[in-house]
């Protein structure tokens, strides 16, 4: 009995890591699938050791994909202003939070916007 009360844990846990948009089923349909009350579902996920496990997960996948989705919104932020601006604001957030470096020399984003402001408005840049 403790191994199956595991097992759907352990599913759950897995299941709550994922974003909505990819879970399959409801929380009744995954109850019923494990012959557990909704309220059984909850209190095991709202419970501190399973969320710190789900965090984690959540944040591992957040790592495996990221790369492939920046790349993405970074080619079409080629062509959209609305990608563009996320794609840099995730870049400033990014930097904001890591020693991002260029050349051994740290890239300051905010000098970047002034001087693109700056060279948007001089003749020479048009």
């Amino acid at each position: 009995m403790e191994e199956t009360e595991k097992n759907w844990i352990d599913e759950m846990i897995i299941r709550e890591a994922l974003p909505l948009p990819l879970r399959t089923g409801t929380v009744a349909d995954f109850c019923k699938k494990y012959d557990i009350a909704d309220s059984t579902y909850y209190n095991q996920s709202s419970r501190p050791e399973n969320q710190t496990k789900i965090i984690n997960i959540a944040l591992q996948n957040t790592k495996k994909h990221a790369p492939e989705v920046l790349e993405n919104l970074g080619e079409r932020a080629k062509n959209n202003s609305k990608d563009a601006e996320m794609y840099l604001k995730f870049i400033l957030q990014l930097s904001e939070k890591m020693d991002l470096t260029s050349g051994g020399l740290a890239i300051r984003f905010s000098d970047i916007f002034k001087k693109d402001e700056i060279s948007s408005t001089t003749p020479e840049t048009k």
